[in-house]
């Protein structure tokens, strides 16, 4: 019952919230275009062995395909339970690989339809794991890695196609991070300024109505 009630305190904490889509600035898409090739963006993450009664831990990853213009995104347990923070990072980075393999080949047939050419789409994938980074794009066997199975190494196949570009980039810019854990008040609403949703009062105002709507302490927020 006390979930259920810090689910209906965040709603009503959250309802001048919204998802706006807008009207796409043409440098912005003009620089996402290299060459016949289009480049777009994926981050994800994970929170190890966040579930008490499982221990498995949690995937979020989001994509855009023009500077803040998300067109996907997730936010799930993941199905093996993963023996460190690396592992679980890895396996975060691989279904969320999975996911923009599946968006570049709709976006290619987009683009073939409209332009009648061929264009290479590109998928650059920001992690703020710098392990997770290293052994996607040169991947080493050690103790550290021998347990992860095959099946999730076929991520460098696509670093050596050149259809994937994974960079580190620290936690603070992960823009997936609000998909795995929860956050502080402020922290919380930062992270969602950053993305496609909207809020009609500003950001200072609106965190001090939601921590009082919430009657939650000031630096945490029910997620």
């Amino acid at each position: 019952m006390e979930q259920a009630k810090r689910v209906l305190r965040y709603l009503k904490g959250t309802m001048h919230y919204s998802l706006a889509y807008k009207r796409g600035n043409g440098e912005d898409h003009f620089r996402a275009f290299r060459d016949n090739e289009l480049w777009y963006n994926g981050y994800s993450d994970s929170d190890w062995a966040n579930d008490v009664e499982q221990r498995r831990s949690t995937t979020g990853y989001l994509f855009s395909l023009f500077p803040g213009e998300f067109i996907a995104h997730n936010s799930s347990l993941q199905h093996v339970v993963s023996l460190s923070v690396f592992e679980a990072e890895y396996i975060a980075l691989v279904h969320a690989v999975k996911e923009g393999t599946w968006i570049s080949r709709l976006v290619k047939e987009m683009f073939l339809n409209l332009l009648d050419k061929d264009l290479k789409v590109v998928l650059r994938m920001f992690v703020d794991n710098k392990g997770t980074v290293q052994f996607a794009n040169q991947p080493r066997i050690s103790r550290r890695s021998k347990h992860i199975e095959v099946r999730y190494h076929w991520i460098n196949k696509q670093v050596e196609k050149k259809t994937l570009v994974i960079i580190h980039v620290p936690s603070d810019l992960n823009l997936s991070n609000f998909l795995t854990k929860p956050l502080g008040s402020t922290a919380h609403l930062n992270e969602v300024s950053r993305t496609m949703i909207t809020k009609r009062k500003n950001q200072k105002e609106h965190a001090h109505t939601i921590v009082e709507e919430m009657d939650v302490e000031e630096g945490e927020i029910p997620y």
